[in-house]
């Protein structure tokens, strides 16, 4: 229930913005993301990133002529990251695993690597610069942007010497909402 009012009160915002800001603009947005997790736990290293993309649809209310803030709802999928687990152990204790994997729950190898491959609902927010146009195209930069994230789905590639398996229902073991933040530029055509 309290997603439905997260998105509600995105959309009033949107909806308040069109009504007394000329400058509004609303559009679609395909984009490619590139993401990694990190830990501050010393036995968890980062093991290397995911390539994905988002979608959604974005609102900017510029207070200038080049300068503005954006507003959103998109879609994430193929974000995360890979973790490489130093010492093994109990990884996943409240997935729901294979038959094939179930047996090593409480003991995974050292050196156990998951691949977090997630699904998140995400609200972005930013400050977006833009060039003045240039032919038929506006240059821009968004720094930075914020963005809430609610986990939809997440599956998990685990690798080690003893367990190759793929698409793990990992969702149980992955916190369901986080914030994370990322910088953007690209360019408008018009």
């Amino acid at each position: 229930m309290k997603k439905g009012y997260i998105l509600f009160i995105a959309i009033g915002v949107f909806l308040q913005s069109k009504t007394y800001s000329q400058d509004f603009k609303f559009g679609f947005s395909v984009e490619p993301a590139i993401s990694w997790m990190t830990t501050s736990t010393p036995d968890i290293q980062s093991d290397g990133g995911n390539f994905g993309f988002r979608f959604g649809v974005i609102g900017e209310n510029y207070f200038d002529d080049n300068f503005g803030i954006t507003a959103g709802v998109r879609l994430g999928i193929g974000i995360g990251g890979s973790l490489k687990y130093r010492y093994g152990g109990r990884l996943l204790p409240e997935s729901e695993l294979t038959r094939q994997v179930e047996s090593f729950r409480d003991d995974f190898p050292e050196n156990t690597s998951i691949i977090y491959n997630l699904s998140v609902l995400e609200l972005p927010f930013s400050f977006k610069m833009r060039s003045n146009q240039v032919g038929y195209l506006n240059y821009f930069a968004e720094f930075p942007i914020i963005s809430l994230g609610i986990l939809t789905n997440a599956k998990g590639d685990i690798v080690s010497s003893t367990v190759n398996a793929e698409d793990e229902n990992v969702i149980k073991d992955v916190t369901s909402i986080f914030l994370s933040w990322g910088v953007g530029a690209g360019l408008e055509y018009e």
